[in-house]
C-alpha cells in the first residue's frame, strides 16, 4: 500500500498535550495520534455531509460501520513502563 507523506507542524502547546498521551501510553508515536485525528475528523465530516456509508469503503483501517457520533477511536493498552 502506497502512502503519501504529510508534514504538519503543530504549536508547543498541543505537543505537549500529545506527549501527555504517549506518557500515559495511549499512543506509541506523534504520527499515530496525528493519524487517528485525521481519520476521526474525517469520518465526522462524512457523517454531517451524509457522505459516510457511500464513502465507507474508501477510508483505510475502518472495519466496522460508521454510526454518527458512536464511532469511537479504538482502545489502546497501556503499555509496560520503562525501566
Amino acid at each position: 500500500m502506497a502512502s503519501d507523506l504529510l508534514h504538519i507542524r503543530v504549536g508547543k502547546e498541543l505537543k505537549q498535550q500529545m506527549r501527555k498521551l504517549k506518557d500515559i501510553g495511549l499512543f506509541s508515536t506523534d504520527a499515530e495520534i496525528a493519524r487517528e485525528g485525521i481519520r476521526h475528523l474525517l469520518m465526522r465530516y462524512l457523517n454531517e455531509a451524509g457522505l459516510d456509508q457511500a464513502l465507507h469503503s474508501k477510508l483505510p483501517g475502518q472495519d466496522e460501520k460508521m454510526n454518527g457520533s458512536a464511532v469511537q477511536p479504538p482502545v489502546r493498552r497501556k503499555r509496560e513502563q520503562r525501566k
